[in-house]
Order: structure tokens, then C-alpha cells, then sequence
């Protein structure tokens, strides 16, 4: 697993699924809000070029756990600095 945060305050966590995966979770803070942004598959079609999820294509969806996984650590990470619920992006 990996957690980068970058001078912006964008914070990124690299997590590994299985033997062959690996997904990201981005948090993305902004003045009045903050946006999270969970992976619901493991690699994607579209090849974002800021997503490291998509390098990989698609492989498979995920599980409830390892989605609920994301926010999980996303709140443990920093959900105690956040003053407001973000919003989530699928």
C-alpha cells in the first residue's frame, strides 16, 4: 500500500486487492468542500491520465468490502481534519 500527500493537500492511497491488482483512492480538499474519489473496479477502460487504475485495463469489479475498504481508510486517514462529509465520487 501506498499514501502520498501532495503540497496541495490531495492526498492518494495505492492499495492492493489481490495478487494481480491494485486500486487508488484520491482525496482532493477544496475550500469549502473535499472530494473523495473510490475505485468500484479493479483497472478501467478509460486511461485517465491521472489515474493509475487504468494503466492496468480492466480487470474486475470490486467487492462491497474492498469499496467500503477505501472509505474506511479514507476516514481514518483523515476524516478527523475533514469539517465537512465529502463528497463521493463512484
Amino acid at each position: 500500500m501506498g499514501d502520498t500527500l501532495a503540497t496541495d493537500g490531495t492526498r492518494k492511497w495505492l492499495m492492493k486487492v489481490d495478487a494481480a491488482n491494485a486500486i487508488e483512492a484520491v482525496f482532493i480538499p477544496e475550500a469549502t468542500r473535499g472530494t473523495l474519489c473510490v475505485s468500484s473496479q479493479a483497472g478501467c477502460v478509460l486511461d485517465c491520465a491521472f489515474c493509475s487504475t487504468g494503466k492496468q485495463g480492466f480487470n474486475r469489479n470490486l467487492s462491497t468490502g474492498e469499496i467500503i475498504g477505501q472509505l474506511w481508510l479514507a476516514n481514518r486517514s483523515c476524516g478527523a481534519r475533514q469539517s465537512r462529509a465529502p463528497s463521493q465520487t463512484w
